[in-house]
């Protein structure tokens, strides 16, 4: 949640976002940058499937809004609960790379 705020509200701060069991949360909505702006930033996402904590539905969500914003971005699901796997690790390193 904090990793896409942010990016989304203070993009000249950094090129790329790592959101790993999150969602775009609707107050920071209102402070999001032009989209020229935040375009320019890359995001990597990840999710379980299983996630007891933050539905995927949530991170559904905010992956359609960084699509109709065009942003460029990553997305993952994972059968996995609110963890972090070892596929997950492998998919974000070979990203950074």
């Amino acid at each position: 949640i904090l990793s896409y705020a942010i990016g989304l509200t203070n993009p000249k701060l950094i090129y790329k976002v790592i959101a790993l069991s999150g969602y775009i949360d609707n107050e920071i909505i209102d402070d999001l940058k032009s989209d020229a702006e935040v375009q320019e930033i890359e995001y990597f996402i990840t999710h379980g499937l299983y996630d007891p904590l933050i539905g995927i539905e949530l991170a559904r969500e905010s992956e359609r809004f960084l699509k109709s914003k065009k942003i460029k971005y990553i997305y993952k699901e994972y059968p996995i609960e609110h963890s972090i796997s070892e596929e997950v690790l492998i998919n974000l390193i070979n990203w950074l790379n």
